[in-house]
């Protein structure tokens, strides 16, 4: 073997390698390129809703609100997870409550008052009424689920939790504060 032919193995070896690496580096640019991408095109054409929840006397209202300037939301689902108990004898848990509604446009605010979880609280009241207060137990989830006007728009999804107790001065429900 003579040394001219090791080095330009050597140098062979080399050039491989560093073009190696840098297809790997290439690789991982147009992954983050393509994820900066897909986050500007996502604040480019869908709405941003955002999701609270209050409660007001005896009922829960739900305040729906797109906070973007120029993208409407065609169409929207809510669904809800309801747990209450009172003093160990009283329990309700509804999984399956749902309510929907259609183009909630740019910059609107809607109130929601959904019927089947007012109803299942009207029923829990008297039960909050009589039972001491640390051992009741009042969470609502809402979890919203819209999409942008684009064709091919992906689901987006926003979540909210609370916990409630009957306040027994006012004769109503009231936010627990965290």
């Amino acid at each position: 073997m003579d040394w001219k032919y090791l080095i330009t193995t050597a140098i062979a070896f080399a050039a491989l390698l560093l073009s190696w690496l840098a297809k790997r580096d290439a690789r991982r640019a147009n992954e983050t390129v393509k994820d900066y991408h897909e986050r500007i095109e996502k604040y480019e054409y869908y709405p941003t809703l955002s999701i609270q929840l209050r409660a007001e006397k005896d009922k829960i209202c739900v305040l729906l609100t797109n906070t973007s300037k120029s993208n409407p939301s065609p169409e929207f689902k809510i669904s809800f997870v309801l747990r209450i108990s009172a003093n160990g004898q009283y329990s309700v848990d509804d999984e399956h409550s749902t309510c929907s509604g259609a183009m909630l446009k740019p910059l609107e605010t809607r109130e929601i008052y959904p019927e089947q979880i007012n109803k299942l609280v009207g029923n829990s009241i008297p039960f909050l009424v009589t039972a001491p207060s640390e051992k009741t137990n009042f969470v609502l989830r809402a979890h919203v689920e819209y999409s942008a006007p684009h064709p091919r728009s992906e689901k987006s999804h926003e979540s909210v939790v609370c916990k409630f107790y009957y306040e027994k001065s006012t004769q109503a429900l009231a936010l627990e504060q965290a």
